[in-house]
């Protein structure tokens, strides 16, 4: 039982630092105190667990290099706020009133990012489900869930300090789309090799 904590621990810990990561960059560029971040990261990551859960329950054999174009979707994320960036749609506007506040991405967007950076977690948490019993599977999946959380609230921690609040104001808006653009490239570049 421990070799088996130890094992979600580390595949968890060793596919998730670039969520946690993409995850400070929508913190650093909320406006809304990280709510939609936060929400989007857990179920972007739920949704990782419960699609590793299916995939490892039936072992769907998916055909080679599919998951890779998951890399897609940060990459067109990442150009879409690239381009609001520099023709200036990313600054708040005064009287502006809208679900989601200006510069801030949805819980969606945040959602669908995690999803698509998610493909390494998905191979990792299959691997580790693969072949369980079902008291195995709850404990990993329940593992999964706690970890996600922690992630999320070391994450949120992070996003509310105060040397964050220069990075906010000046580079969230530049660094959000580069790191997108740059997340969906490596997935892209490491499914094809």
């Amino acid at each position: 039982m421990a070799a088996l904590i130890v094992l979600t621990v580390v595949a968890f810990g060793s596919t998730n630092v670039d969520n946690t990561l993409a995850l400070l960059a929508f913190l650093v560029e909320a406006r809304d105190g990280g709510r939609r971040a936060i929400i989007g990261a857990l179920a972007g990551s739920c949704a990782l667990v419960a699609f590793s859960l299916c995939v490892s329950a039936l072992m769907v054999a998916l055909p080679h290099g599919a998951l890779r174009w998951l890399g897609v979707l940060p990459c067109l994320l990442g150009l879409h706020k690239g381009w609001a960036f520099w023709r200036g749609e990313t600054r708040p506007e005064p009287h502006a009133q809208s679900a989601t506040p200006p510069g801030t991405s949805s819980s969606w967007t945040v959602a669908a990012v995690t999803v698509a950076n998610g493909t390494d977690n998905i191979l990792a948490y299959v691997a580790v489900l693969a072949g369980r019993s079902g008291c195995e599977r709850v404990l990993i999946a329940s593992m999964l869930l706690a970890l996600i959380g922690l992630m999320c609230g070391l994450a949120a921690w992070l996003g509310r300090r105060r040397f964050l609040d220069a990075a906010r104001s000046r580079y969230a808006a530049a660094f959000l789309p580069a790191l997108l653009v740059f997340v969906g490239v490596s997935l892209l570049m490491q499914r094809a090799a």
